[in-house]
């Protein structure tokens, strides 16, 4: 009967311990494009550490959380994508993978917010803008 009065108290001290998951950034990629895109990674750029979404195509949203990648806070970061079948022409600039943004650093007034980047144009002349 006592064992039973003690598994509630346990539970609860069980769970004061458990670590919570905390929010992070979230960048998100919309292919408005008329191509697919093979895709979308994030790169620390302190560490070279990176996290990918694989393929998507048009209409599609992708999202990687900066935790993922990892990129901690006080950190840059530098977000590019791919357009599937090779090199593209990226903001007038030919390159195997466009940048959408570069430097920019992961703060805590960022954290769990969600930033989307609209990726537009054609496999010659596509560009990527923050919504």
């Amino acid at each position: 009967m006592k064992l039973l009065k003690l598994i509630p108290a346990a539970a609860i001290v069980l769970t004061a311990f458990m670590p919570l998951e905390g929010k992070t950034e979230q960048i998100c990629m919309y292919n408005n494009a008329a191509f697919a895109i093979e895709k979308m990674f994030i790169t620390n750029t302190s560490s070279g550490a990176s996290k990918d979404t694989g393929s998507f195509t048009l209409g599609v949203t992708k999202c990687i959380k900066l935790g993922d990648v990892p990129v901690p806070l006080n950190n840059g970061y530098n977000i590019k994508y791919i357009i599937e079948a090779g090199s593209s022409n990226c903001n007038q600039n030919q390159q195997s993978a466009c940048l959408c943004a570069e430097y920019l650093r992961h703060t805590s007034s960022d954290e769990g917010n969600t930033y989307t980047y609209e990726v537009t144009g054609s496999a010659t002349a596509s560009r990527c803008d923050k919504q």
